[in-house]
């Protein structure tokens, strides 16, 4: 025979009392760490979800829906219909009660503050699910969100931790995108929902999410939602107007047949939908701040970390017992040292040694500041970097590496765009000649090779020296010295007057390279009287290879 509902009654009363007692006793233990202090709360969850459940059945059994209750307290009550008295009744109740627990010694109430066993189970760490990413609660694990963002359309391509830092701001959407947004922000209220439920066990997120709720109906009929200000009458317009259908909010045509006749109120309900939720992602952001906080910091600080160093941390972080940590403490962090893996200040020799006592600023990247000789070397790689140079119109190569100011980055592409206008080939100023070997080459034939230059300066020494010694007009001297020495240049004709004039043309271009490599322009004035006499400063200036040293020669050719 099953307890009697009066017997029911006594014993849920006594099991909420005792999960009562269960939470005093486990409150009143300290815990010394926070993996510690992590599994308590959620024992006293669990406890406290025995209590819910117990409570409820305890008021169907006074709601007394079929009067069973009402039955077997008359029973108790006088005389029954077969003679019995009340005292009577009572012994065979009591009778069947015993007679059940010794059917049932499971049911047997059990004193918590003697058995041992009980004792155990209280104390068995609960089963709590976190990645690596979050260790333990301590830090949010974002990643699957960041990446839906910059691959959707609404997204921009920026750092992960750039999108800590927008992830929970506002933003305007269009009205196509607004059903894909939606979904990343359904995604992010689940996430941020599911980490609070875990590392803050005792929130009652019911209680607090019907409040924001009803705050938010009431904001919104009344247009006064921070953002979405006006949305609510312009939904309710284009809701009694039937709106049209927006065909680019739709991707498929299936979308749109199994929408039926209410597609202009799903486009409606979409703008409240989002406003709801940003609200709650608003909230649940102001109960995390403190791990959001966090979890930026261990971002910025993993970028100076070796790979080794991360595995040796992640590692740390699985351990079961872990050291004591204790949060709640105010940390003594003068020379306001970054914060290691256990929430406590790196040695300051580890400070030292990773070189994070030096900052590096990065004009380019919006005057960004790096910690570390590391960080700052890695962030010439990653994305911030190349957008600023993108931004300059500067391609990110090996030759700006370690470049971070504007002004630097700007004069350096101005020399490598100059060096490379250089290297072009200019047709008004080169020309495509044979070597010895009959390959193709460009510019000038005379400056080929350094041996060529040797022998230049060899050859005109003797120029000088005929200068000195021969008169002005004895050009087929000149002529048959020139023919002998310049056998690589097709013969000459010593009556041919245009020959000639190529050649002394040629003679003159050596003379300007020559010149202008080994700085004889004290010279300058010999080879003036030279050419002077065979050819007019027009034809000189008009034929010359370097334009330069031509120019220079024209100012003293003023005073020859």
């Amino acid at each position: 025979m099953p307890l009697t509902l009066l017997e029911q009654t006594r014993a849920a009363h006594e099991d909420i009392e005792r999960f009562e007692r269960s939470i005093v006793n486990d409150l009143h233990n300290q815990p010394p760490s926070y993996k510690d202090r992590l599994y308590q709360t959620h024992r006293v969850r669990q406890l406290i979800h025995q209590i819910t459940s117990t409570t409820h059945k305890l008021v169907e059994i006074y709601e007394d829906r079929d009067n069973a209750g009402k039955d077997e307290i008359t029973a108790f009550d006088g005389e029954t219909a077969i003679g019995a008295t009340v005292f009577s009744a009572f012994y065979d109740q009591l009778k069947e009660i015993r007679e059940y627990y010794k059917r049932h010694p499971s049911a047997l109430v059990v004193d918590i503050t003697t058995d041992h066993k009980y004792m155990e189970l209280l104390e068995e760490d609960p089963y709590i699910e976190f990645s690596q990413e979050e260790a333990y609660g301590r830090y949010l694990d974002m990643h699957e969100l960041y990446n839906d963002y910059i691959k959707s359309e609404f997204g921009k391509q920026i750092d992960y931790s750039d999108y800590l830092e927008v992830f929970s701001q506002s933003q305007h959407i269009p009205q196509k995108l607004r059903r894909q947004y939606r979904e990343y922000l359904s995604k992010m209220v689940t996430y941020l929902v599911s980490f609070l439920e875990r590392t803050e066990p005792l929130q009652d997120l019911d209680r607090l999410f019907s409040k924001v709720t009803a705050e938010f109906e009431e904001q919104w009929a009344d247009g006064k939602v921070d953002g979405w200000k006006g949305e609510a009458q312009e939904d309710r317009y284009a809701y009694e107007q039937n709106t049209s259908i927006d065909l680019d909010y739709y991707n498929t045509t299936n979308e749109l047949v199994s929408l039926g006749p209410v597609v202009a109120q799903h486009q409606n309900d979409d703008s409240k939908q989002i406003a709801l939720m940003k609200v709650k992602i608003d909230k649940l952001c102001e109960i995390l701040s403190e791990k959001i906080i966090r979890t930026k910091e261990n971002v910025v600080r993993k970028q100076g970390q070796l790979h080794e160093e991360m595995e040796v941390e992640g590692e740390d972080e699985e351990l079961p017992d872990i050291e004591s940590d204790d949060e709640d403490q105010q940390i003594y962090n003068p020379l306001k040292l970054p914060m290691g893996w256990d929430g406590k200040p790196i040695p300051f020799w580890l400070y030292n040694l990773h070189g994070l006592n030096k900052e590096f600023m990065c004009e380019i990247c919006g005057d960004f500041s790096y910690r570390g000789r590391r960080a700052y070397e890695h962030h010439f790689k990653e994305s911030r970097h190349q957008f600023g140079m993108r931004r300059l119109g500067i391609p990110n190569t090996k030759s700006f590496y370690e470049i971070a100011s504007i002004e630097e980055a700007q004069r350096l592409w101005e020399m490598i765009k100059a060096k490379q206008e250089a290297k072009k080939w200019r047709p008004d100023l080169e020309e495509e000649f044979e070597d010895q070997d009959e390959n193709p080459k460009l510019g000038s034939p005379h400056l080929a090779t350094g041996s060529e230059m040797l022998r230049a300066l060899r050859i005109y020494g003797e120029v000088l020296r005929l200068v000195r010694r021969l008169p002005a007009d004895s050009r087929p001297y000149y002529a048959k010295y020139a023919r002998e020495n310049f056998v690589n240049y097709r013969e000459l004709d010593d009556n041919d007057p245009a020959a000639l004039d190529e050649l002394f043309l040629r003679a003159y271009n050596h003379s300007l390279w020559v010149l202008k490599k080994v700085g004889l322009f004290s010279f300058v004035s010999l080879f003036i009287l030279l050419f002077k006499s065979l050819f007019t400063n027009e034809k000189l200036f008009q034929y010359s290879v370097d334009q330069e040293a031509a120019s220079k020669l024209r100012e003293i050719c003023g005073g020859v």
